[in-house]
């Protein structure tokens, strides 16, 4: 039961390539955390916790939610031997990313909010989910933000030095503004957003989350999209974690691959 609770308010699970029994990550959502409390989490297969959401301003402060900060969930990740990092940004949270990172007063000021929010609430790192960077300049932009982090966590003297992961898509879409040959320098993982491969975007039923492309369809997959980045992107194997969602869509179509009409409607598991 525990297990079936923790899926439902999942955003997803990332399994490690390499290893899976080594690393598997999952994110927990604050809004969620009045149905299930951190003493509930079965901590058995986890290794790490992303908490979400915090977020940026243009000027660089560091925001979250009023009742977000929770200690109940922290100890209950480090006694069972876990990792708990900050998620940032997440859909409808990263507006403010591309004039904050650009400025190099606000990007310094928000970085120094991020080490003193790990240090003053016991976090062992953060997730950056910017959905997404559109341009050239917000490309080097992300590159300079991360590299940042990066310096500034490594000042700290300890055996584990502060995480830094992102979440990333599945493909060129957004990939192409993402610079990978230099992100990879710093980041410990890349999750790989395997999933919304069909929805109300797409003019035609299909796959939430299909492990191979198939009927013709170039919407892609799973295997597409770790390809993409290993093959295509250079990223190692070994720092891409496969993304897993607990959730799908039903669709108004004659069959699958079919044209489809109105709204899909979404259902969590």
């Amino acid at each position: 039961m525990k297990l079936k609770l923790f899926i439902i308010i999942t955003l997803s699970l990332c399994l490690r390539m390499a290893d899976a029994a080594e690393f598997v990550v999952g994110y927990y959502p604050s809004w969620m955390q009045s149905e299930l409390a951190p003493e509930n989490l079965d901590m058995e297969r986890l290794t790490h916790v992303v908490h979400a959401f915090a977020w940026p301003t243009a000027e660089g402060e560091l925001v979250y939610a009023d009742d977000f900060i929770n200690n109940e969930l922290v100890l209950k990740v480090h006694e069972n031997g876990g990792f708990i990092l900050l998620a940032l940004g997440g859909w409808g949270n990263s507006a403010a990313f591309a004039a904050m990172s650009a400025d190099s007063v606000a990007r310094v000021k928000f970085v120094g909010q991020l080490l003193e929010f790990c240090l003053q609430h016991d976090y062992d790192g953060i997730d950056l989910d910017w959905e997404h960077p559109s341009n050239a300049q917000e490309r080097k932009s992300m590159t300079l933000l991360v590299r940042d982090m990066r310096a500034e966590f490594n000042k700290l003297m300890r055996p584990q030095p502060l995480y830094i992961s992102m979440a990333v898509t599945a493909g060129n879409w957004a990939g192409q503004w993402l610079d990978y040959s230099e992100l990879k320098k710093y980041v410990d993982w890349f999750g790989c957003m395997s999933y919304d491969f069909h929805g109300d975007w797409s003019n035609h039923a299909g796959h939430n989350s299909p492990l191979y492309a198939s009927g013709g369809d170039q919407d892609g997959s799973v295997d597409s999209g770790i390809r993409y980045l290993t093959k295509t992107r250079g990223l190692p194997k070994e720092k891409v974690l496969l993304g897993v969602p607990f959730y799908g869509r039903d669709f108004n179509a004659a069959g699958l691959y079919k044209p489809k009409s109105g709204e899909c409607t979404e259902h969590r598991y």
